[in-house]
């Protein structure tokens, strides 16, 4: 079953309501992308590529850091993937929360920077030691050593 654009935005503002109205704990997801640029065998986000309304991430973000949550993971998709994610990144960061990442590892390079000065935890998705059973598996040669 694919998403349309609106069921997307609506769980994302689902997300958000769900947490104004329950009591909270001090840590949430966010999700802030459906895309991804590995093909895994196990998952099919990748079909349905949607990236997350910034204007809306932002908003989440200011919720949370006003309801005194402590940590904020980014995932996705491939977070990485979102073109704003370096500015999310800093602007929880600067709104006191510690930042935490769900990735692939494929795109580290060209955040490195933003990713050590404001990144608490980074956690890389890796599917085995044996870099031919991870490649086969995200259905992406090479993406072992990349991630690594």
């Amino acid at each position: 079953m694919q998403m349309n654009e609106n069921n997307k935005l609506k769980k994302m503002q689902m997300y958000l309501l769900n947490a104004e109205e329950n009591a909270l704990p001090k840590d949430a997801y966010l999700q802030v992308d459906f895309a991804c640029n590995a093909k895994c065998i196990m998952c099919d986000i990748w079909k349905n590529p949607f990236i997350g309304d910034t204007v809306l991430l932002y908003s989440i973000i200011d919720k949370l850091s006003n309801l005194n949550f402590e940590y904020i993971t980014l995932w996705g998709g491939e977070p990485l993937l979102h073109p704003k994610i370096d500015d999310l990144i800093v602007y929880a960061k600067n709104k006191g929360l510690k930042v935490q990442m769900i990735t692939n590892g494929s795109l580290l390079d060209e955040h490195i920077d933003v990713i050590c000065e404001h990144v608490n935890n980074l956690v890389v998705s890796i599917d085995s030691g044996n870099a031919s059973i991870h490649d086969d598996i995200r259905n992406k040669p090479r993406h072992f050593f990349i991630s690594c």
